[in-house]
Formats: structure tokens, C-alpha cells, sequence
């Protein structure tokens, strides 16, 4: 384990020095994101990995909390089911969002409501590596999340050509504050994950949050337009 970690820490380096100085920024924006061919690599070699050697029955639970300023619950409550195009998620974060799809669209149905069964196919990078991931929103009632929250996302992740039984659960909560709202965003991840993709994970949420929070009280504001 040490040393895949420490293979999987030097691809990273590389990766990320690979694409230093690229402008996410630039050209069509609902095309996908740059990314070079050492990230490219490196997301093939962390993908072996995970499909050969990532034990998925015993896990770990990352817990981030943070503040998101100018937020409202109406707002995150809206995000979850109007994501819906590249150009949005690469605002979500531009230096780690590279594409958004949804394969299974949500059906709007209950406003502010979250759609079960809605399924998306997103490549991010965590940690500097690139994946490509299935993203399905779960029913309200499944059980085996932390909820405390009256408002919350419940979700779960796997890497895009690994079985269903490599499903990792993920949560989203949130209460209203004087200044915005209140997150908590709870990850079920491999016991055995190399710590650069955790401690990569917790940055890379926190980032991706604080950014959201600068672009979705417009977005929301011009929701019947957009």
C-alpha cells in the first residue's frame, strides 16, 4: 500500500505540473475542460488501481463543514437538479470540473425537491487526478446516511466502468445561518484509500463549495430565464 500511495503521490505531482499554467477559462465553456495527456495517464493508472486493488466493503467517513456566504437553502435545495450543463459545473470549480452530463435527466416534478434516480456522468480531478464518475441522486428514505439536517442531497458515486458494488455513499446537509448556510457534506470512502486522495477530497470540497457560493445566487436569481 505504501508504495502505490507513494506511486499515486508522484503521478500527482506530475499531473498537476503537467497542467500548471493552463487557462480553464478560455474557449467554448460547454466544451469540456483541458486536460493533458500526463492526467490523462494518470487517471488510467489510478483507475487500475482502484478496479484491482481498492477494497470496497470497508470504509472511512470524510465529514467537511464549512459556511457558504450569500447562500440560501432554496438555493442548494434548486442546485441539485438544475446542474445541467458543462459551462455551470466548470464554474462549480474551474480548476478541477471538466465535463457534465446527465445520463438520467431529473424530472423537475416537486420544486425544490431533489429527483431520485437522477444519474449524472461528471470527469473532475481529485488531487490533481482526473476521473470519470456516475453520480446518482437516492431516495429520501434510503437508509445508511447520517442525516440531521431537514434539507440535505443523498447521493452516491462510483467510478465510471467499476461494478455497482464499488458504490460509495455520499451526503449533503445544510441549515440557513445569519450569514448564509451552514454545509456538511459526509463521503463513505475505501478503508484503505491512499491519504492523498482523502486529504485531496477534503480540499478539493471545500474549494468547490466556496466557489459555488460566488456563482449560484445568480444562477438561481435568473432561473426562469436561463
Amino acid at each position: 500500500m505504501k508504495i502505490l500511495e507513494k506511486a499515486l503521490l508522484i503521478f500527482a505531482v506530475v499531473g498537476i505540473a503537467a497542467c500548471a499554467g493552463v487557462n480553464t477559462s478560455e474557449g467554448d465553456p460547454n466544451k469540456p475542460g483541458p486536460e493533458s495527456l500526463a492526467e490523462t495517464a494518470l487517471s488510467d493508472v489510478s483507475f487500475w488501481y482502484a478496479n484491482n486493488f481498492v477494497d470496497f466493503s470497508e470504509t472511512q467517513e470524510l465529514i467537511v463543514e464549512q459556511e457558504l456566504k450569500g447562500v440560501t437553502v432554496e438555493m442548494m435545495n434548486w442546485w441539485w437538479d438544475n446542474i445541467n450543463t458543462t459551462a455551470r459545473y466548470r464554474t462549480w470549480h474551474p480548476n478541477d470540473h471538466i465535463y457534465f452530463k446527465w445520463v438520467v435527466q431529473p424530472e423537475k416534478t416537486t420544486p425544490g425537491k431533489y429527483t431520485p434516480g437522477a444519474v449524472q456522468e461528471v470527469r473532475e480531478r481529485i488531487a490533481g487526478i482526473p476521473a470519470t464518475l456516475l453520480i446518482k441522486w437516492e431516495p429520501y428514505d434510503k437508509p445508511g446516511y447520517p442525516v440531521t439536517e431537514t434539507n440535505f442531497v443523498k447521493a452516491s458515486v462510483r467510478l465510471k466502468g467499476i461494478g455497482e458494488e464499488a458504490t460509495q455513499l455520499f451526503l449533503h446537509e445544510y441549515h440557513a445561518t445569519e450569514n448564509g448556510i451552514l454545509l456538511r457534506s459526509v463521503f463513505n470512502l475505501p478503508a484503505d484509500s491512499p491519504s492523498i486522495l482523502v486529504n485531496g477530497l477534503n480540499t478539493h470540497c471545500n474549494e468547490e463549495m466556496q466557489y459555488l457560493a460566488k456563482v449560484l445566487p445568480n444562477y438561481y436569481k435568473q432561473r426562469n430565464v436561463l
